[in-house]
């Protein structure tokens, strides 16, 4: 045991020479790794804290354990300390991409999540990037990773760029980046700010006043903006996309309520499709439909507005590999059938 602590002593002191845990974790370092593990060993020398994992690809890591390393209760959401952990433990564990070549590699641990509860949220670590407009009295941001924006909705807290959060969500969109509604936030310093869950939030469903063209034709679609995203009715986009190579067919199974979508085939019409468009503001409810895209289960953000699905244009873009883009200067939504699905 003196010649293992004797030889992390060692590592410590070559790691500190290159790196120590910044106080904000994007501080001049590439993104940190993350790992959900189980811890093996808690080596606790009084000055500096070892703690030992194997993640859940099986590789042994060794973090560096200081007082800058932030402990989170991911059940009650809060802060924690390093007491709390034991051997054994499931954790999610955020470490510097910097390490030494020993075996088992040692690095500098940035934080550790505790008390996982299977089914329950997790808390994601992220930076704030782009601080973006949202409606509703909503504030959102993008991570400074470019693969997720958070919506926080108004009592919430204030984040400013460069700040480290840990979020928790329920869900996000299969959109690139992918979009999720925050429940509770933990701003790196400063107390967790629970925010209320979108189902207690009074959506409104606003017809989307931007133009639509599709193919370069000038089509006026059913559509609504919720929470700062367009929503169309899933039919519509079925019906104006058939014959194109990007075509798909929508069907639904009413004793299972699933909604049946497939690529590649002819959409059969109902009747119904680009009746009119909307002029006023609506109350949308989450979609309780289960959706198979070629008979796999996928999850989407959708809402039902009057008996009728509409789903996030960019999340359909993806599914189906056509070109969404914006044109902010003539407030135009653009889709092309010709192209590839390429993130904002």
């Amino acid at each position: 045991m003196k010649k293992m602590k004797l030889a992390l002593a060692i590592t410590l002191a070559l790691l500190m020479s290159l790196t120590f845990v910044p106080a904000s974790f994007a501080d001049g370092e590439a993104a940190p790794l993350y790992s959900y593990a189980e811890v093996v060993e808690i080596i606790d020398n009084g000055d500096t804290c070892f703690v030992l994992i194997t993640t859940d690809s099986d590789q042994n890591i060794m973090l560096i354990v200081s007082d800058k390393t932030v402990f989170i209760d991911n059940e009650i959401k809060a802060y924690a300390e390093l007491g709390a952990l034991e051997e054994g433990d499931s954790i999610i564990a955020y470490y510097s991409a910097v390490s030494t070549r020993s075996e088992p590699p040692q690095t500098v641990c940035y934080a550790i999540i505790t008390n996982l509860k299977e089914g329950a949220d997790h808390a994601k670590f992220m930076t704030v990037g782009e601080i973006m407009d949202a409606e509703d009295g909503l504030s959102k941001f993008k991570n400074t990773a470019g693969d997720y924006i958070i919506t926080l909705p108004a009592g919430g807290p204030e984040v400013k760029e460069g700040d480290d959060v840990f979020v928790w969500f329920t869900i996000a969109a299969l959109s690139f980046p992918a979009q999720a509604h925050a429940n509770a936030v933990l701003v790196v310093g400063q107390p967790v700010t629970a925010v209320p869950p979108i189902a207690e939030i009074e959506l409104v469903a606003r017809p989307t006043a931007a133009t639509v063209l599709v193919n370069g034709e000038n089509i006026s679609f059913d559509a609504y903006n919720i929470l700062g995203n367009n929503y169309f009715k899933l039919r519509d986009l079925a019906h104006v996309l058939s014959g194109s190579e990007k075509q798909f067919d929508v069907d639904f199974d009413l004793e299972s309520n699933t909604i049946l979508l497939t690529t590649g085939e002819e959409y059969t019409v109902v009747g119904g499709e680009m009746a009119g468009k909307g002029e006023e503001n609506k109350t949308p409810r989450a979609t309780s439909s289960s959706i198979l895209l070629d008979d796999e289960e996928v999850s989407f953000t959708a809402y039902n507005i009057e008996g009728n699905n509409y789903f996030m244009l960019r999340d359909i873009g993806a599914a189906f590999d056509f070109g969404v883009e914006w044109d902010d200067e003539t407030k135009t939504i653009i889709i092309d059938t010709s192209i590839g699905y390429a993130a904002e």
